[in-house]
Order: structure tokens, then C-alpha cells, then sequence
């Protein structure tokens, strides 16, 4: 990976190129997926995952390591051996360390620490943590004695899993730092995440407090050990609901309607932010890539058209030709996403079914954690699958030590995570079961349906025309006055002041050069650029975004006064790096970076910000 190195002042920066009409910004679609997961995947898993190992230490603190089963007996007669007092305090310090450690990352995140000493502080504190506990889990034995059985009880479960946690996150955080300073990104979590994003650690931290809290009151109401109430909190906030472990006092059912309630909200909106902010992040970053591919693949086909072409086609048949490629590739691409999406779903949900079914039908197999008959490999498939769509008929439920511990992260990761992927597989489906309606509604047609089905067709031929658009940007206002013009005719205004009468558009669309003064000519000019912006603020919340035909664009494009490049197609816009170099001075194409459709932002917010700009820049002089 090769990037420049800039000063700790200076902005990480692309290849140097030159700028075009239309850009503005560096395009993000040459970025590696290694810097784009370093630089926002990373601190969000970390963000997620950081409270979450905190919690498991939490665990691995209040209740004694050790058991004692009778032999003979199964774990539920289990007798807790006390632990000794340079392990509590170990574990102690090492909770409370990864707590600053955490604290570190939430004020960077909220931006009161600086990047890299609150990376520095999580890093280091997580790495130490992690040691630390490894040192006491190495020195807690398994002692055996005649007539008892030593084992492990689901604190020391716990230990291994926020050891495990603390050491995996601290080292993707390394990476993360280690990124922002050889300058591959922005040394700050604000350049590189979204203010959602960034407030997603604290509702993970929220969430998993409430858990905890929660989980320590029912035990101290249902005289459960505060390991069995984590358990029971997990399997109630997650609906999944087994009926092993069940309230059984007053006031602990009382107090279950407020608690459920609250936290099964609290999880659907941790949930629904990982999906909107990470799986929608991802799709873009996708369909970006997938993008880059397919013009690669197309572009050469029509450049060696365009070559053989260039003396037989006009420029304004050349750019509608490039127009409809760059369509035939951002559709080639949006398909290709979906697709693969759902592989990586398929793939994910493969993955948490049968791995899960294999840890628990070795941990609820042994012979000291059933007291009916071990598991078989089908039941722990058969139980992964009701847990995962919580069901949860409750035949089967974990009841060894080592499995509850393992359950509650298992079921915190996979229920959300089934949650997420059988959405975005959603999409997918959709888009099957609506192209299946399509050929149902193309050949099976009643006769006497024909009158309706040719208006439609022709509605739509009209719109891909451009004429609905543009009878709607001629549409009158209800009092017929726009601030100091009043309507004139079907495209024109008169100034009240001054007699004089403008003409909005001619047939095109375009805006007729008038006779009249150039201020005048400058005004009109801005009422058409606030007029256009106020119909494209009609779109942005458009699902899916909209897209606009070649007319429109031409429309918008005029009012910007950015003309299409009058060079020849086929000559070279980018260099041998794939798209990154330089940009031809005399003006744009479709094709090249720095196209219109060629962005991570939708048509509709590219237009908002260039005709915002170009609004504000006119008025500039005369303020």
C-alpha cells in the first residue's frame, strides 16, 4: 500500500491531477477496501464491541472462578469455591483499566480528546487488560481431589472471552492509528465517520449497561447468581425467551413489563443503526468499486467505437451515448452488489448456524452439564436455528458453564446480525419478485386493460422524455407572482417595475439569451437556479434515489454552464492506476471521475450542491 506522507499539519492527499469543471473533491472510489475498513469498520467494531468486553469482564469479577461438582452429580448441584484475593484484585484492575480505555474512545469519538492520545490511551489500556487477565487465567489451576471434581465456573468463561475481546480490538485500533499516521486518512474520527456513526459506541454502551443493571436487580429479587441473571437478561432483551430461567416473585414480574419493553427497543435501535450505518456504508462502497469495474470493462468497446464514429456522429449524439453507457454501468453494478450482498449474507448466516452448532454440541454434550441425554449434532443445529429467528420454543436451552457464558455473546452477536442480514438479503428478493411481476404484467394483460396500459406507456415515454418534467417547471404559481415579476403568457414574466418581459425557457429547456440588460439576464438566471432547487428538494428523500434523463441533466448542466468536453472520446482521461490522474482541462464526460454520475452522492444531492453553489456565487456581488 503506497501513499504520500504528509506533515502532521497537511490533509492526506490523492495523486496529484488537474482540476476539471465539475470536480471539487477527491473521488473515493480509488480507495483501498483495506483503508476504507481500517478507517471506518475498525473503530466502529471497536465502538461496538469495547463496552460489550467490559460487560463479560464485569461477569468474570462478581462470582467466584471455581466450582466444586460432587462426583457423580451434574454442574446445577455445583459448590463455589472462593477465589483468592490477588485474583479479585487483579481482575479488578485490569476492569478497571479497559473502562478508562473505553471512556478514552467515547470522548474521541465526541470529539473532546484528541485522535491520537485517546487512541493511544484504548489501545495501551485494552492491550493491558487483556494481559492481565491472560495472567490469572494461566495461574488459576484445575485441581483434582478424591471424591470431588474441580471445574471451571462460567466467571472464568467469561475471563477468556473479554481477554480475547480487549486483545482482538486493541490491535484493529493499531491499525486504524497506525493508517492515520503513515497519512492513508484523516487523523480524526469526524473526517472519516459520520456523526451517527460516531454516536453508535454510545448506544452500545447504553445498551449494554441497561443489560448489566438489569440483570444485576432481577437477581437480587429472584436470589439468582448474577451469572444466571446475565443469562436471563440476554435470552428476555433478545425475545428469544426459553422459560429455563423465568421470574417467579411479584415484584419481579411486575418489574419485567418496564424492563422488557425498554430493552428490546434499546436493542432494535442499536440494531437498526449498525445496519443503516455500517451494511448501508458498505453497499456504497461497493457499488462504487463494482462501478470502477464495469467502465473498465466497457469503456474500451466504446472508445474504439467512438474512434471508428468520430467523423460520421455529432458531439451532442457522442455525450447521449456516453450518458446511456454510464446508465448501462451503474445498472450492471447495482446488480452485481445485490447479488454479491446476498452471497456475503448467505455466507454469514451459514457461518453463525453451523460454527454455533458445532461450539454447542460440544459444550452441552459432556457429561456434566445435561441431566437428560447429550446433545446430538442435529439438536445443537435444530436449537441455533430457533434461537437465531427467536422462536425459542425452550426444548432446548445451554445449561453447562461453559456454555451460558458463550451463549450470551453468541446470542448478542448472531440474533442482531440475523436481524440485519435477512434485511439486506431483503432487497435482493425484492428486486426478484418485482422483475417476476413485470413479466407476469407484460404478457398476461386482459384485452380490454389495453386503453389503460397504453396511457401508462405512454406517461412513461413522456417522462423518460423530459416533457412532464419540463411542464412542471413551467407550472404556475397560485397567485401568479414571483417578488417583483408578474406571470406573462405561458413562459414569460413581466417586471412590474420596469415593463420589460422575460422568457423562461424555449422548447428545450434551455434559457434563451435575452435582450434585455445583463442584470436583468442575471436575475432571471437566479430565480431559474432557485426555482430548480427548490424542485430537486422534492426528491432528496426519494427511495430509491431518483434519477434524471439525459434531458433534464442537459437542463441542469446549462443552468450551470459547464459544457460537455469537445475532445476527442476516445482520448485518455485517466492514467494506468485505474482512474486516478489526470483530468482533461477542456472539460468533462460521463464517463471520466469527474462525471456528474460518477460520485458517492446521489443525482439529486450532486445537483443541490452544485446550482447552491453556483446561486451563492452570483449573489455574492451583491451583497
Amino acid at each position: 500500500m503506497e501513499s504520500p506522507k504528509p506533515t502532521a499539519q497537511d490533509e492526506p492527499k490523492n495523486q496529484d491531477h488537474k482540476v476539471s469543471p465539475l470536480a471539487e473533491e477527491p473521488k473515493e472510489f480509488y480507495q483501498s477496501s483495506r483503508v476504507w475498513y481500517a478507517a471506518t469498520v475498525f473503530p466502529l467494531a471497536a465502538a461496538c464491541f469495547g463496552p460489550l468486553a467490559s460487560a463479560l469482564n464485569i461477569c468474570a469479577l462478581v462470582e467466584e472462578w471455581r466450582v466444586i461438582i460432587p462426583a457423580g452429580d451434574v454442574e446445577s448441584t455445583e459448590i463455589a469455591v472462593g477465589d483468592p484475593s490477588w485474583l479479585v484484585a487483579i481482575n479488578a484492575i485490569s476492569l478497571a483499566i479497559a473502562i478508562l480505555a473505553n471512556l478514552s474512545l467515547l470522548l474521541s469519538f465526541a470529539h473532546r480528546l484528541p485522535f491520537h492520545a485517546a487512541q493511544a490511551a484504548t489501545i495501551v489500556g485494552w492491550y493491558i487488560s487483556s494481559i492481565m487477565l491472560l495472567v490469572i487465567i494461566i495461574l488459576t489451576p484445575t485441581h483434582l481431589q478424591t471424591g470431588t471434581l474441580y471445574s471451571y465456573g462460567q466467571p472464568f468463561v467469561y475471563a477468556c472471552l473479554s481477554a480475547v475481546l480487549y486483545f482482538i480490538f486493541a490491535t484493529l485500533l493499531l491499525i486504524t492509528t497506525f493508517g492515520a499516521i503513515k497519512g492513508y486518512y484523516h487523523p480524526d474520527f469526524s473526517a472519516t465517520l459520520t456523526l451517527p456513526q460516531r454516536t453508535l459506541m454510545a448506544q452500545s454502551t447504553c445498551f449494554v449497561a441497561y443489560l448489566i443493571c438489569g440483570a444485576a436487580v432481577f437477581a437480587h429479587i429472584e436470589g439468582w447468581i448474577f451469572v444466571d441473571g446475565v443469562y436471563w437478561a440476554t435470552v428476555t432483551l433478545l425475545t428469544i425467551g426459553y422459560g429455563d430461567v423465568v421470574p417467579k416473585t411479584h415484584l419481579g414480574r411486575s418489574l419485567i413489563i418496564p424492563y422488557a419493553t425498554s430493552g428490546i427497543i434499546m436493542i432494535g435501535l442499536v440494531a437498526g443503526s449498525i445496519g443503516s450505518l455500517v451494511i448501508d456504508q458498505a453497499q456504497k462502497k461497493m457499488v462504487s468499486r463494482l462501478t470502477v469495474k464495469q467502465r473498465e470493462l466497457l469503456q474500451a468497446d466504446f472508445d474504439q467505437e467512438a474512434r471508428n464514429d468520430q467523423n460520421h456522429e455529432s458531439e451532442h449524439i457522442r455525450e447521449r451515448a456516453e450518458f446511456n453507457l454510464m446508465r448501462r454501468i451503474q445498472s450492471r453494478a447495482r446488480s452485481r452488489q445485490l447479488w454479491l450482498l446476498t452471497g456475503i449474507a448467505a455466507v454469514a448466516l451459514v457461518l453463525l448456524w453451523f460454527i454455533g452448532a458445532v461450539v454447542f454440541w460440544k459444550t452441552e454434550s459432556t457429561p456434566t452439564s445435561f441431566q437428560s441425554a447429550p446433545w446430538s449434532y442435529f439438536d445443537a443445529v435444530y436449537f441455533v436455528f430457533i434461537s437465531t429467528v427467536t422462536i425459542g420454543y425452550g426444548d432446548f436451552y445451554v445449561e453447562s458453564n461453559i456454555g451460558r457464558p458463550i451463549f450470551v455473546f453468541w446470542g448478542l452477536l448472531a440474533v442482531p446480525t440475523m436481524t440485519i442480514l435477512i434485511a439486506s438479503m431483503g432487497a435482493t428478493v425484492l428486486v426478484i419478485i418485482k422483475g417476476i411481476i413485470a413479466q407476469i404484467d407484460r404478457f398476461v394483460v386482459l384485452e380490454h386493460e389495453g386503453g389503460g396500459r397504453e396511457r401508462h406507456s405512454f406517461a412513461r415515454k413522456a417522462f423518460h422524455m423530459g416533457k412532464l418534467h419540463l411542464k412542471h417547471r413551467r407550472g404556475s404559481n397560485k397567485d401568479g407572482h414571483h417578488g417583483g415579476m408578474e406571470r406573462h403568457g405561458e413562459h414569460g414574466f413581466r417586471d412590474r417595475k420596469t415593463g420589460k418581459i422575460m422568457n423562461i425557457h424555449d422548447e428545450t429547456g434551455h434559457i434563451p439569451h435575452p435582450d434585455h440588460d445583463h442584470d436583468e439576464a442575471v436575475t432571471m438566471r437566479q430565480y431559474l437556479i432557485a426555482k430548480e432547487i427548490r424542485s430537486l428538494l422534492e426528491d432528496v428523500s426519494a427511495s430509491p434515489p431518483r434519477t434524471y434523463t439525459f434531458e433534464e441533466w442537459a437542463r441542469f448542466l446549462k443552468l450551470l454552464e459547464i459544457k460537455h468536453r469537445e475532445k476527442d472520446t476516445s482520448a485518455p482521461s485517466q492514467n494506468s492506476n485505474g482512474g486516478n490522474g489526470e483530468i482533461d482541462e477542456n472539460g468533462w464526460s460521463w464517463l471520466q471521475d469527474d462525471g456528474p454520475l460518477f460520485g458517492t452522492q446521489t443525482e439529486t444531492e450532486w445537483l443541490l450542491q452544485k446550482l447552491s453553489k453556483q446561486l451563492e456565487d452570483s449573489l455574492t456581488p451583491t451583497i
